[in-house]
């Protein structure tokens, strides 16, 4: 696969990040817009590249033949639908997170990609930047010790709007759903599925969570402290906290381009992992090498834990709100 092209579904602002990254990697092409409104699919392809396609329906958007992935960036609801349909049309698909409101929605897409033996990956930029490969690797190696203990938090101070997509229950709207995946994505990375889950919320008057603490439990007898918010914003770091070291990762840590490694017996260290763009490049050089590859999942994102991620945020959303 010489060069790969690319649909992207919902041209938005998050759209407009990975478009970015897209057009500035060699052997990548924008083939495809599908917008709602083919005004706002013609402005998107005019920005980054006027000889893409432009539809304002995607059934028809998926018919395209030169198409060999689409990625989905429209509100949290849609992506089951949008999944689903370019599953069906053949198409490799990488879906912005969380890839469904629900785990059984995530379980059936897993489902039927290996089903069609299509390859399928959520789009959690962060778990493919070097910083935090090379923190993994690191904790892995034992390099701080045994962890016990991690933390991670991401917040943002936003004035309730019932009609923005972070307060709307229709847009599928909540700290948890937005935020939150990303601390649980970060700690899963580091420490493997946890044992148990448990988180304390406050609701918006909107009804959607804007506060979201919880803490999970892992077999090694790590304890994981993280928060999401969009009541609030505080440092969105993150920390690593073994027996014979740390490892702090400067926030946004879901950005992450630079770490501080704290060894007990030594001097600290920290070490820059600059971006070549914008970040969301990493991810798309993981769905070109697997593609590539013939894999129809990437050992960086698998599908069964996007199925874990999905499973222990239905578990935390079903907890009562504090009053």
């Amino acid at each position: 696969m010489e060069t790969i092209n690319w649909a992207i579904v919902a041209p938005g602002r998050i759209a407009t990040k990975f478009a970015t990254a897209l057009i500035q990697q060699k052997g990548h092409r924008l083939a495809a817009i599908c917008s709602r409104s083919l005004e706002n699919a013609n402005h998107f392809a005019n920005a980054f590249d006027p000889t893409a396609k432009r539809f304002d329906d995607l059934s028809q958007c998926l018919a395209e033949n030169s198409i060999d992935v689409v990625y989905i960036a429209n509100p949290h609801p849609f992506h089951f639908e949008a999944v689903h349909l370019a599953l069906r049309a053949g198409k490799a698909v990488l879906c912005e997170k969380p890839m469904t409101m629900k785990a059984d929605q995530t379980r059936e897409l897993v489902e039927l990609a290996r089903k069609q033996q299509i390859f399928l990956m959520e789009a959690i930029w962060m778990r493919f930047m070097p910083a935090l490969i090379d923190v993994k690797q690191r904790v892995q190696a034992g390099q701080i010790g045994d962890v016990l203990f991690l933390s991670a938090q991401l917040t943002l101070k936003r004035a309730v709007d019932p009609d923005h997509r972070l307060f709307s229950p229709g847009l599928g709207g909540g700290a948890m759903l937005d935020l939150g995946i990303y601390p649980l994505a970060f700690a899963d990375m580091m420490l493997g599925e946890p044992i148990a889950v448990q988180g304390l919320r406050h609701n918006a008057h909107t009804g959607v969570d804007d506060v979201f603490t919880f803490t999970a439990g892992y077999s090694s007898g790590a304890v994981a402290q993280l928060l999401c918010s969009t009541r609030f914003e505080i440092d969105n770091s993150a920390k690593i906290i073994g027996t014979q070291g740390q490892i702090d990762i400067i926030g946004p840590f879901h950005q992450a381009d630079q770490i501080t490694i704290n060894a007990y017996d030594g001097m600290p260290q920290t070490l820059q992992f600059p971006h070549d763009v914008n970040g969301y490049e990493w991810e798309i050089r993981e769905v070109a090498r697997a593609l590539r590859a013939g894999k129809t999942e990437s050992p960086l994102m698998p599908l069964a834990t996007s199925v874990g991620l999905a499973e222990q945020m239905d578990g935390l959303l079903a907890a009562l709100p504090h009053r």
